[in-house]
């Protein structure tokens, strides 16, 4: 059964992203569309669901991927879906085959805050030689962006992770990441 702090997680994602489909029908022909590339550095903390003991454990992420995106008003809906690499320590990484993610994210000028939420729809993984395949890993985070050339957004950005293995022990994962997003202008075909 899970723990009061991954309920709260997955209602988080969930409620993100009911939200996010909902504004993003709402969104007109006449928004201006966006179409790019993301590419994420990371750093993150990690440790066993159930581990007694408090110590985490550091990991390195690179991610990469194509973004669909609109602007409505003062917001900017984007979707993002990357292949992400995780090294968890020397023997143990992970691989997410398609890591799916909706973004909200305020124009404030230069400044745009934002929340992501998303999943990995499936990830392959070996930790110490113990090999296993999830689906659906939730993931949430916020972030500040700062455009710096109308077409080049860079990220700070905070993470938590629900790694959810199928054969073996799951984690929890918590992280740093550096994104950098290229956009560019798209025609709609009406």
């Amino acid at each position: 059964m899970p723990g009061p702090k991954l309920r709260t997680v997955r209602l988080l994602a969930l409620l993100l992203l009911a939200t996010g489909t909902a504004v993003s029908r709402i969104a007109d022909a006449q928004a201006t569309t966006w179409g790019g590339a993301d590419v994420t550095f990371g750093t993150f903390a990690w440790r066993r669901l159930g581990d007694p003991s408090p110590s985490w454990q550091r990991g390195l992420e690179l991610a990469w991927g194509p973004t669909l995106a609109v602007d409505q008003g003062p917001f900017h809906f984007a979707g993002v879906v990357q292949m992400d690499v995780q090294e968890f320590d020397v023997s143990s990484w992970a691989v997410g085959l398609s890591t799916n993610a909706f973004e909200v994210a305020a124009r404030l000028g230069p400044l745009e805050p934002q929340l992501r939420t998303g999943f990995a729809l499936a990830t392959i993984d070996d930790f110490a030689g113990h090999v296993s395949a999830e689906l659906l890993t939730p993931r949430v985070g916020a972030g500040l962006g700062v455009r710096v050339f109308r077409k080049v957004r860079i990220t700070v950005g905070l993470y938590a992770e629900y790694f959810w293995r199928w054969f073996g022990p799951s984690d929890f994962v918590r992280g740093l990441t550096l994104d950098v997003l290229f956009e560019r202008p798209r025609r709609v075909r009406q």
